[in-house]
């Protein structure tokens, strides 16, 4: 576990930011496996001054690179509220990695089941009721901090949280309506798709 200061080294920009660091973060010791483990969970990211920071009570998120914001979107999040209990729908907070990217070349609209594309390319986005479908890119996260979002009974990857697109995007930046994950455009999670990569840090507030 790395503590006190030594994250706020790892992490200089997250005062700029008006973001308090996490009361620890998990490390993977050096050469130890987990059964059935994601090797992208732990991976160092290529650059410490690059963070994604997702604010679901102002319906917002940004791409922040030595504390500079470089790119802008509106989001929303889970319908049930902030929190990290698996089976609550609920949106988590803190520290994450970004696990893996899914659908890096699929169409803008295409719709994904457990993370594979179906085919099918939902044209109409501003769809008022029925499911909220994951459309156009998948971004899954993965908790950092144990005990708070990783880890049994608050873990993140395991509850299945992702940054996606969706059928909803009348909603987008003025109603939370997902089961935990965060939404976006699918213009937007196509940019921030091509912005970063897997093992970089998104903190949610």
């Amino acid at each position: 576990m790395i503590r006190g200061e030594a994250i706020s080294s790892r992490f200089p920009f997250l005062p700029l930011l008006n973001v308090g660091p996490p009361t620890y973060i998990y490390q993977k010791p050096v050469g130890s496996m987990e059964p059935h483990e994601n090797t992208n969970l732990h991976t160092p990211c290529r650059s410490h001054s690059r963070m994604v920071l997702l604010r679901p009570a102002s319906f917002s998120g940004a791409l922040y690179v030595s504390g500079r914001r470089v790119f802008s979107f509106s989001l929303s999040a889970g319908r049930a509220g902030r929190g990290e209990e698996e089976g609550s729908g609920k949106t988590p907070r803190g520290l994450h990695t970004i696990a893996e990217k899914i659908g890096a070349h699929a169409p803008e609209g295409m719709r994904f089941v457990s993370r594979l594309p179906t085919g099918e390319v939902i044209h109409d986005r501003e769809s008022h009721g029925g499911e909220n479908y994951i459309l156009t890119r998948i971004i899954r996260l993965a908790g950092c901090e144990e005990g708070k979002n990783r880890g049994n009974g608050v873990d993140s990857f395991a509850r299945y949280i992702y940054i996606h697109g969706t059928n909803k995007e009348t909603f987008v930046g003025s109603r939370h309506f997902s089961h935990g994950c965060i939404v976006m455009k699918n213009c937007d999670i196509i940019s921030l798709f091509e912005r970063v990569e897997e093992g970089e840090y998104v903190y949610i507030d």
